[in-house]
C-alpha cells in the first residue's frame, strides 16, 4: 500500500468513518426493439392459396436501398435487360417478384428509393438463398446488389410471413 493511501485510511479510522460498501439499486430495464415474431413454416395451412395464386408466398423478403443518382440510368437499363433472366434463374422454392422504385412519397426515405421483393416457400429456402441457385443466378444477384449505394446510409431488409398459423409469443 502506498503511504498516502495508508495515511488516508488511518485518518478515516481515527475519525470513526467507515468506508462506504457497495450498494445495489433496483434496475428497471427498458427494452427498445421492433416486434419480432418467430419464423415458422405455415406452408401446410396455406398451400392451396399459394397454388391458386391467392398468396404471394409463405415468406416475403423486402430489400430497401438506394442506387447512386449518377448510376440510376445504368441500374434501370440493367433491370430492363436482366429481370427476366433473374426471375428464371432463381433457386427452387424462391421467386423473384421484381424491383420497384418509389414513384410517389418522400424523396429521400431512410429505407431508400428501391425495393426488391423475393418470395420463399420455406425457412430452408431463405437460409440457403445466398448459396443456392445456378451460377447465372448468383452472378445476376451479385450484379443487382452492386448497384446499391452503400454510402447513402439507406438500406434495410425485412421478412414478412403469412399470418395464418403464425404463433404470437
Amino acid at each position: 500500500m502506498k503511504k498516502t493511501t495508508l495515511k488516508q485510511a488511518r485518518r478515516a479510522v481515527s475519525r470513526n468513518l467507515r468506508p462506504v460498501g457497495p450498494a445495489v439499486d433496483l434496475l428497471e430495464p427498458e427494452v427498445r426493439s421492433d416486434v419480432v415474431l418467430p419464423l415458422t413454416s405455415s406452408a401446410g395451412l396455406v398451400g392451396e392459396l399459394l397454388k391458386s395464386g391467392g398468396l404471394v408466398g409463405v415468406f416475403v423478403v423486402e430489400w430497401g436501398y438506394d442506387a447512386a443518382e449518377d448510376n440510376m440510368d445504368s441500374f434501370h437499363s440493367w433491370l430492363s435487360k436482366n429481370e427476366g433472366k433473374l426471375a428464371k434463374s432463381v433457386p427452387k422454392g424462391t421467386t423473384y417478384r421484381g424491383t420497384y422504385v418509389a414513384a410517389y412519397g418522400p424523396a429521400y426515405p431512410k429505407s431508400g428509393r428501391y425495393r426488391t421483393f423475393w418470395t420463399f416457400r420455406s425457412l430452408d429456402d431463405i437460409q440457403h438463398f445466398g448459396e443456392n441457385g445456378t451460377d447465372v443466378f448468383k452472378k445476376l444477384r451479385h450484379e443487382l446488389l452492386g448497384f446499391r449505394d452503400r454510402s447513402s446510409g439507406t438500406g434495410f431488409s425485412q421478412i414478412y410471413q403469412v399470418a395464418a398459423g403464425t404463433p404470437l409469443y
